[in-house]
């Protein structure tokens, strides 16, 4: 019988009709169970899967709103946009937890994760999401959300949050109370213009004030995290209070001041804020004022202090130099200066290139070794003798904890040799000793140096110490890199202020240091010129290098430390004497009472009776360039001086356009930048002094220096 005819209409009773189908119902399934049984069958409707809901709020500290949220999910993905106050809800059709979100909102960019079980979840996304995340991860949560797949959600299970969010928690002390608080699913109610947000919104206020104090991002912050391990909360500490207005580096906080020719240490304390310092344990009598420091205009990060006895620069982690006249010598000195961090002994594990100035009878010389570090603080040495490989008998010494957060060096037979470590906030490590007898050593941990791009240019500051110990004058240079050579693993560098053309050869003689021999030296014109062999060590992520002579006979010790973005000035920085007197200005130069130099120009016309009648200045673009631009609280990082007309002249007998046929004393100023340049003016060049009181347009204190310029006189 066919289908057909039991399903004849009137063949049969309904009470038979739905037994019989009944019976035929269980035939099919039968069937469908057999080997290969053909015939028509209607299919079975899939099941929808449920839609998942993911909601929260969105904040840094104040509502992000009509921001967009995107979600990817173990399966499935989602959109929404936030509402005025922050919130969102998710819907991710056919969705399974863990899912990774992501908020836009113009240039914040931030992260979360939602995990659980079920067909909802709520999962805020803020700045400490987006930290949690990057401990979690140990890496940027925006690449678990780029491929969100199994092993990105191992990372981000609710156990490795947990742990994350107390590591945060831990690191963050003293600056955010995080006890007992998940970022991820506690109620958080941001705060929009017209209603305040609850205390985790309150906590996102800290949290952005204190970066913003700092002038950190929260990319630093979550750097120093992922790349410090168990000492983040210390790297951290430091880097988190205040920063100078004119320096991002320089944080408010404690330090220690390394001088290697007086052999000493000095504990400072320094409000980066009010830029003072003081000398820590040292109470200050009730008329005591704090050491002072002024910023040199146009420089960030570079200061001068103790009545402009000291220029102190700061480089990109931190860590200063100070070049100082003697108070009982009267020479020239430098000192480093490291924040207190109170590293551990498990910090120093690993393997050390060391760069050291060592005092012998006849004076210091210059040298170098490699050690090895345990977490228990012992320390094999082992010598390196230039460029040799490092060889001879091992030295054992070992480290103590000091309690201001240094270490003792002993077995060596000078139990005075004191140890400071400082960890910068991408996680790279250094250490200054100092020994009473003045012996330097800086250490970098042992990595592989990386060669520079062609094209590549590098700002910096430079002084070195001769065998005396005697500190050269602090120089400002520009250099670009003109030449890579990956097989040879060298690369060259453009002229700078010296005017000489160099090829240093990257991880030799060992691996981390890198070489210039002499015979590299050369004029932009090819032509040889005298120069020192050195061994350079970078101390990564310092923004810094140390380096020493390459050859034995000859020493020397020095410093460059990269400038920060808006100091492209080139010239001499501070004075090479003993004193701090003004050098005198070569012509075309406008030199200041440390030492900088500028270039100058200057012109003026006169009446057909040789009497002045206007004329202007300029010491233009800090690059060296004499490109015009206009001064102002605006640009002063980039832009010295402008085009601007006397104000005042004064003069003794007439002029001419060749210029006076004798000297004639000529004033002018001051302007409305505040310069009065006073000198002598002998046919076109005028030659003298200027001075610089405050004004409107440039509040910068007095100042004043040298300067010599050729006039370009006209007569109408």
């Amino acid at each position: 019988m066919t289908l057909q005819l039991l399903f004849r209409p009137g063949a049969m009773p309904a009470a038979r009709a739905r037994h019989v189908l009944a019976l035929v119902s269980l035939a099919l399934l039968a069937a469908c169970g057999g080997g290969g049984g053909g015939g028509d069958t209607t299919p079975v409707p899939p099941v929808t899967p449920a839609t998942l809901q993911i909601s929260g709020t969105a904040a840094i500290g104040k509502a992000l709103a009509a921001a967009a949220v995107d979600a990817r999910c173990g399966s499935g993905s989602g959109t929404a946009t936030t509402a005025a106050d922050g919130s969102f809800s998710v819907p991710v059709a056919g969705g399974s937890l863990p899912c990774m979100l992501r908020v836009t909102s113009g240039g914040t960019v931030l992260h979360a994760v939602a995990n659980g079980t079920g067909a909802a979840a709520t999962a805020n996304i803020s700045p400490l999401t987006e930290l949690v995340l990057a401990q979690a991860a140990s890496g940027q949560p925006a690449d678990l959300f780029a491929n969100f797949d199994a092993t990105a959600q191992s990372k981000v299970t609710a156990a490795a949050l947990s742990t994350a969010t107390a590591a945060v928690a831990t690191a963050l002390q003293g600056t955010i109370d995080l006890a007992g608080v998940n970022p991820f699913t506690d109620r958080l109610v941001a705060a929009t213009a017209s209603a305040p947000g609850n205390a985790l919104d309150g906590k996102l206020d800290v949290l952005a004030s204190t970066l913003g104090a700092a002038k950190l991002t929260l990319a630093d912050v979550a750097k120093a995290l992922t790349s410090s391990g168990a000492s983040a909360g210390k790297v951290l500490a430091g880097h988190l209070k205040p920063a100078a207005a004119t320096c991002a580096s320089l944080h408010s906080g404690d330090y220690v001041e390394i001088d290697p020719v007086g052999g000493s240490t000095k504990l400072i304390t320094i409000d980066a804020v009010a830029l003072t310092s003081r000398q820590t344990g040292v109470p200050p009598a009730a008329s005591d004022t704090a050491n002072a420091a002024v910023p040199v205009e146009g420089r960030p990060c570079h200061f001068r202090t103790n009545g402009g006895q000291e220029d102190v620069v700061v480089g990109s982690a931190g860590v200063m130099l100070n070049r100082f006249v003697d108070d009982t010598s009267g020479l020239p000195r430098a000192a480093l200066i490291l924040p207190r961090q109170g590293t551990t002994l498990a910090d120093m594990a690993g393997t050390w290139n060391t760069v050291e100035f060592i005092r012998e009878a006849s004076g210091y010389v210059s040298s170098y070794a490699q050690a090895s570090f345990t977490a228990a603080g012992a320390i094999s040495v082992q010598d390196c003798l230039y460029l040799q490989p490092c060889g001879g008998s091992l030295q054992q010494v070992q480290l103590s904890q000091r309690t201001d957060g240094g270490y003792d060096v002993t077995g060596n037979g000078d139990n005075s040799t004191r140890l400071y470590a400082f960890r910068s906030l991408i996680g790279e490590m250094i250490f200054v000793s100092i020994g009473s007898t003045g012996n330097l050593i800086v250490g970098s941990k042992v990595a592989a140096a990386v060669l520079p791009r062609a094209g590549d240019i590098s700002t910096y500051w430079d002084l070195t110490l001769n065998v005396q110990g005697t500190a050269s004058a602090l120089t400002a240079d520009v250099r670009s890199i003109t030449a890579v050579d990956t097989a040879a693993a060298t690369f060259s560098r453009g002229a700078g202020y010296g005017g000489v053309v160099d090829t240093f050869q990257v991880n030799s003689p060992r691996t981390g240091l890198r070489t210039r021999a002499a015979s590299t030296c050369k004029t932009t014109a090819g032509t040889a010129v005298n120069c020192a062999g050195l061994i350079s060590m970078p101390l990564a992520g310092m923004g810094m290098a140390v380096y020493g002579s390459a050859v034995s006979g000859t020493s020397f010790y020095g410093f460059s430390i990269t400038r920060p973005a808006g100091s492209t000035a080139t010239g001499v920085q501070s004075v090479g004497g003993n004193t701090p007197t003004t050098p005198s200005a070569a012509p075309g130069t406008l030199v200041d009472a440390g030492g900088e130099v500028w270039p100058l120009r200057a012109s003026m016309t006169i009446s057909a009776g040789g009497q002045i009648t206007g004329g202007f200045y300029d010491f233009h673009k800090l690059d060296g360039t004499q490109t015009p631009c206009t001064h102002s609280a605006a640009n002063t990082a980039v832009c010295h001086g402008t085009s601007a007309n006397f104000s005042v002249t004064s003069q003794s007998g007439p002029m001419t356009t060749a210029g006076a046929a004798t000297g004639i004393s000529l004033v002018a100023g001051p302007d409305i930048y505040g310069y009065t340049f006073t000198g002598t003016l002998s046919g076109v060049r005028w030659t003298g002094t200027w001075t610089k009181q405050a004004s409107t347009l440039s509040p910068t204190p007095t100042g004043g220096g040298s300067f010599s310029v050729d006039l370009a006189i006209t007569q109408p």
